[in-house]
């Protein structure tokens, strides 16, 4: 959400917001012992979700045992709805407007 900021407020000048580098979290979480899982974009595209994505969340709300799950989503993906700071909530932003 800092990388959208910088985007919508303040002309895209991005500091401190590339995650590109990020490490595997699955795998270190598997290195602890602990189940982790990785959904993308595509995969919550559709509406209702396929079988294998809702069993997979369904999975992890209701395990009893720590858990990890990953969602990758495009870099420059943004999310709605959001208030700008100071503003009130009647000026929310939607989308990109």
């Amino acid at each position: 959400m800092v990388r959208q900021w910088q985007q919508l407020f303040y002309a895209r000048n991005y500091a401190e917001t590339d995650l590109s580098d990020n490490p595997d979290f699955v795998e270190i979480a598997k290195a602890y012992k602990i189940h982790g899982s990785r959904l993308n974009e595509s995969a919550m595209a559709e509406y209702p979700v396929s079988a294998g994505t809702g069993n997979l969340i369904e999975n992890f709300l209701r395990s009893p045992e720590p858990e990890l799950l990953v969602f990758d989503c495009h870099p420059e993906a943004n999310v709605y709805p959001m208030v700008p700071a100071g503003a009130a909530l009647s000026e929310m932003v939607f989308g990109d407007e």
